[in-house]
């Protein structure tokens, strides 16, 4: 078994996906003008907005159009303002919240990245399939069984102005997504 789990790793070395959702030209807008607002705070501001539907760095997801017709009928997703909170994430100033059909969405990926890792392998028995469960729960290979549903505000954020942000009170909606491998 040792065997197939190192022929695991080196098959997906250097492969990566990034799955996003982008907000439409309205609320990219609202997010500038609340980082203009808090100019003093945030020093370093995103330009350019999006949420992470999946992020996997050595274990590629491939476009299967059964799934990107799924996200496309999910469009427009909006956000609502209760759901929202500031958090520092590794430095950075991120606006958390939580939607439900987002994170289906993330899970439906998560389902169809172990659907494609299985299919490469199609000799694999049920006890290798178990392992493929286990790498991505225990997180031992970068894709991330757990799911912060968040929007990159600000790079390099003192988490000690956190508590001096302005509220942000203004839903957003997504109404795209971008694919990359």
């Amino acid at each position: 078994m040792d065997d197939f789990v190192q022929l695991f790793e080196e098959e997906i070395k250097k492969r990566f996906t990034l799955v996003s959702l982008l907000p439409n030209t309205q609320s990219e807008a609202k997010l500038k003008e609340f980082l203009r607002k808090n100019k003093g705070m945030v020093l370093s501001p995103r330009k350019k907005f999006h949420t992470t539907l999946h992020y996997a760095v050595e274990n590629p997801l491939f476009k299967r159009e059964g799934i990107v017709q799924q996200i496309r009928l999910a469009l427009p997703i909006t956000l609502l303002p209760e759901t929202y909170s500031f958090e520092v994430f590794g430095g950075s100033l991120v606006l958390k919240y939580e939607n439900p059909t987002i994170r289906n969405l993330h899970g439906l990926l998560l389902e169809e990245g172990l659907r494609q890792l299985v299919c490469e392998f199609p000799g694999i028995n049920a006890q290798e399939k178990r392992i493929f469960k286990e790498y991505i729960s225990q997180r031992r290979s970068i894709v991330y069984g757990s799911f912060n549903q968040h929007i990159s505000l600000a790079r390099k954020f003192d988490p000690s102005n956190l508590e001096a942000l302005s509220e942000f009170k203004e839903e957003l909606t997504f109404d795209n997504f971008d694919w990359k491998i």
